[in-house]
C-alpha cells in the first residue's frame, strides 16, 4: 500500500536529522533516509519502525551527486515524496591565525551549500510532476549573522538561507511549498564541537517538533528561538562597536574533530 506520507530526510544519522526522522515516524509513513554512517542510520530507522514507520537506508557523502540523485530518483519511485528535508551539514572553526583551513573551508561549503541547493534542485524535479510537495531547507541563525569563528559555515547557511527564499519564489505557481529553517543552538554531535558562549539551546527533539508544527503551515520560513531572532533583528540598529562585541561575545569556536 502506498504510504499516505513519504519524508526524505538528509542527515538523518544524527543531530536534528535524527530528530525529525523520530518526529515524523508513524504507521502509514515513508521515512527515506540518508548520511555517512550507516550503524547511526540503522539505529535512527530502527527507532523509526518501532513508531510504525517503514525506512529505506542509504549511507553516502552527499557531496556525491550520482549517489545523491539516485537515492531522491529511487524515493520518488518508490512513494510520492511529500516532504523533502535539505538537512545535511557540517561545521568548522578557525585555527590559531585567525583563519579555516582550506579543505576544511571547502568541505563546509560544499556539504552545507552546494549539496543542500543540489539536494532541493532535486528534489523539485521529482515533485514538478505531481504538482504537490514540500521542500525545507536548514539553514542556520548563522546565516543571519557574521560570526567570528565559522566564516565559512555563516557563508554557507546564507547562501542556503537565500536559494530557499529564491526557490519558494520560483515555484509558487506549481504546488510545491519551499520553507527555509534557522535554528539557533540544538543539541547534536556537531554542537557538541562548540566552545564559548552558546545561549538558548534546544533539545533536538524539541526543534524537531516546533519545526513539524510551524511547517504544517506552509511558511516562508520558520526562525527560532524567540530571543535569537529578537537579538538579530536589533544588531543593525546598534552602534558598530556594540555591534561588534556582541558578535564576538555570541561566537563560538569550533572543537577539532578527534
Amino acid at each position: 500500500m502506498t504510504p499516505e506520507r513519504h519524508v526524505l530526510i538528509t542527515g538523518a544519522s544524527g543531530g536534528i536529522g535524527r530528530a525529525l526522522a523520530l518526529e515524523y515516524a508513524a504507521p502509514e509513513t515513508l521515512l527515506s533516509l540518508c548520511g555517512r554512517r550507516l550503524d547511526a542510520l540503522r539505529e535512527t530507522g530502527g527507532l523509526a519502525e518501532a513508531q510504525g514507520a517503514r525506512c529505506r537506508l542509504a549511507a553516502f557523502d552527499v557531496r556525491d551527486f550520482a549517489a545523491l540523485r539516485g537515492f531522491i530518483e529511487e524515493a520518488q519511485a518508490a512513494a510520492p515524496l511529500s516532504l523533502l528535508f535539505a538537512n545535511a551539514g557540517v561545521c568548522y572553526g578557525t585555527r590559531e591565525d585567525g583563519l579555516e583551513t582550506l579543505e576544511e573551508c571547502r568541505e563546509t561549503l560544499e556539504v552545507n551549500a552546494e549539496a543542500a541547493i543540489v539536494t532541493a534542485l532535486l528534489g523539485a524535479k521529482a515533485m514538478l510532476p505531481q504538482k504537490s510537495g514540500r521542500i525545507a531547507l536548514v539553514s542556520s541563525q548563522a546565516g543571519k549573522l557574521p560570526l567570528v569563528f565559522t566564516p565559512s559555515y555563516c557563508a554557507s547557511k546564507g547562501a542556503v538561507r537565500l536559494y530557499g527564499l529564491s526557490l519558494r519564489e520560483s515555484l509558487l505557481s506549481r504546488g510545491i511549498k519551499v520553507t527555509t529553517i534557522a535554528p539557533g543552538y540544538v543539541a547534536s554531535p556537531m554542537s557538541a564541537r562548540f566552545l564559548g558562549f552558546a545561549p538558548w539551546f534546544w533539545s533536538d527533539a524539541k526543534a524537531a517538533r516546533h519545526v513539524r508544527r510551524k511547517l504544517a503551515k506552509g511558511p516562508r520560513t520558520i526562525s527560532f528561538p524567540f530571543l535569537m531572532n529578537a537579538l538579530i533583528a536589533a544588531l543593525p540598529i546598534l552602534p558598530g562597536p556594540l555591534r561588534s562585541r556582541l558578535l564576538k561575545f555570541f561566537s563560538f569556536k569550533v572543537a577539532e574533530r578527534s
